[in-house]
């Protein structure tokens, strides 16, 4: 005895429901989720408020979504009336039914007639009931009227908040992402663009916080500055003269790390940091001279108040850093590295970089290669945080040239000697050097003529050296145009040369001499000359002795002369 008609009719009733109750629902949910985003909005435009008051702003936004969804929509929804609630929302609205509507929906179903009861008369009423609800439209039960105010003021709030949100511009896009917690700057009638934001700053210097206003521009501006040990600085930040929009304020001499914002006229920048770090200085130096390869490559350790070196020595350095330094070169190329002061006008400056230890960032070393013109250096140091060392020590240098060897001959030891052209002609000679001694060479000429070169036999790597040269005259050339060597004169000298492959090498000459050529008899009659002179002189000491002894005697034998007493 199941009634269709009823039931279809009931249904569409149901769907009424459902539709109304949504659009409800739904109305009452956007123009709330407007009012509050807007209301949270123009509260953080003149408030400014801070990500948490936000973030708590946010939740009681997504709670009250949630409590009108579930509330609003979802329960009603899937907790409805069913078909006999229906039935009688029918019958208050139709009296007309009389319960015929209810009794109808009753007895369709399976089982609901009584033991006892007529299911022809059961029928007959169900049969008058779809009559009775053939014309009439079970749905205006559901009344529109509150879904029509909510939609109605949903629709005008959301045209309201639209229109809003276009002309508020970047400002309403920028509240609106705060709102949902996106982090924006503050809109403001002027904007904040803190050009340093977080900065290190070496320990002691003037550091200059400077930021740039967008929109409006203030006459002044304010720089808040907070100590880690809870102290509070506000300093007037100026514009510039040339620049209005920029504004500036220096902080003298920083020892503390700090945070700082800026304000300008409405707008405030967010919070950064300043790091005051300490400055890279040289705590321990040590010097060491590597003499060149030609002087035997010796290391000698130097004193730094006292570097004197030869022109082509290396000087060694091994730096002691007051904390890590940079091990590669920054961005911008600068690295740690030693300054070269030269004589040298207009030259372009001189540096050679320092080898940064990687195992310990604070150990440093360099082999300088100082030209002959340096008379100082400094040390240049930079660390992680691109902070640079200030006011380096100068060292002052001292670059010697490397002396010319020494020569001399110790014998013959007259400037001028005789010898006969079949004589061998002893030549002893002393060579010294500041480092090693190259060579040593014999130079003559006969009869002012051309030079020749004889170079001599010494020991080799040796500073000093001493020789005699044994010089054979027969072996010489005789000059053209005679036919032996007798009365010519023979000019020779030593030359000695070092081992300076670098500024020289260095040569030096000894005294020269001159042999004379002549026969034999001159030689004798020369020898027997001096033999005489030689006589004469042990003759002359003879006599000085025995008048000496002569006297002393006398002294002997007198004895002292004593005065009496009064």
């Amino acid at each position: 005895m199941t009634s269709e008609l009823i039931k279809s009719k009931l249904a569409g009733v149901r769907s009424k429901h459902v539709t109304v109750t949504l659009l409800t629902g739904l109305a009452r949910l956007i123009a709330f989720a407007i009012v509050f985003v807007a209301a949270v909005m123009l509260a953080d435009f003149f408030f400014g408020l801070p990500w948490l008051a936000r973030a708590l702003l946010l939740i009681v936004l997504l709670a009250g979504v949630a409590h009108i969804l579930f509330r609003e929509i979802i329960w009603p929804i899937t907790r409805g009336p069913d078909e006999e609630e229906l039935a009688l929302a029918v019958e208050r609205e139709r009296p007309e039914f009389a319960s015929r509507l209810i009794a109808a929906v009753q007895f369709s179903r399976p089982d609901s007639l009584p033991p006892g009861a007529s299911a022809a008369l059961v029928g007959a009423m169900i049969r008058q009931t779809e009559a009775m609800a053939q014309p009439v439209d079970f749905r205006e039960v559901i009344k529109t009227d509150r879904m029509v105010k909510f939609v109605l003021i949903a629709a005008i709030v959301a045209v309201l908040g639209f229109t809003g949100f276009l002309l508020g511009g970047g400002a309403a896009s920028a509240l609106l992402q705060r709102a949902f917690l996106i982090n924006v700057p503050l809109p403001t009638k002027t904007t904040v663009d803190v050009l340093t934001k977080d900065v290190k700053a070496p320990r002691g210097d003037p550091l200059t916080i400077s930021a740039r206003a967008g929109g409006y521009t203030p006459s002044t501006g304010t720089l808040a500055v907070t100590y880690g040990s809870g102290r509070t600085q506000r300093i007037t930040m100026k514009p510039d003269e040339q620049d209005p929009a920029l504004f500036a304020a220096t902080l003298e001499s920083p020892q503390d790390s700090f945070t700082y914002s800026v304000k300008l006229f409405d707008g405030e920048s967010p919070t950064y940091r300043a790091t005051i770090l300490p400055r890279p200085a040289v705590t321990a130096l040590q010097a060491a001279q590597i003499y060149p390869a030609y002087a035997g490559g010796g290391v000698v350790p130097r004193i730094t108040s006292d570097l004197s070196l030869v022109i082509g020595s290396k000087l060694r350095l091994d730096i002691t850093a007051s904390k890590p330094v940079r091990v590669r070169p920054n961005e911008q190329g600068q690295i740690n590295h030693v300054q070269i002061f030269t004589d040298a006008k207009d030259a372009k400056p001189l540096w050679a970089p320092l080898t940064t230890n990687p195992q310990d960032p604070r150990k440093l070393t360099v082999d300088l290669d100082l030209p002959a013109d340096a008379r100082a250096f400094s040390i240049h140091l930079i660390d992680d945080d691109n902070i640079t060392s200030k006011d380096p020590a100068v060292y002052a240098v001292e670059m010697l040239p490397d002396n010319a060897p020494r020569i001399r001959i110790t014998y013959p030891e007259r400037r001028e000697v005789l010898v006969t052209a079949a004589a061998t002609h002893d030549i002893a000679f002393i060579a010294e050097d500041d480092f090693i001694v190259g060579r040593v060479t014999l130079k003559y000429k006969i009869d002012e003529g051309e030079t020749i070169s004889v170079p001599l036999a010494i020991a080799p790597n040796e500073r000093a050296v001493r020789g005699v040269y044994q010089w054979p005259i027969a072996r010489l050339s005789v000059p053209a145009g005679k036919s032996s060597l007798e009365g010519s004169a023979i000019e020779y000298w030593l030359e000695a040369t070092d081992t300076n492959n670098i500024s020289g090498p260095g040569k030096a000459e000894s005294e020269h001499y001159i042999a004379r050529v002549v026969t034999r008899a001159e030689k004798q009659a020369e020898l027997m000359s001096r033999l005489g002179e030689s006589l004469g002189t042990i003759k002359d000491v003879s006599e000085n002795q025995e008048r000496a002894s002569s006297e002393l005697g006398n002294l002997i034998i007198e004895g002292p002369t004593t005065r009496p007493n009064r």
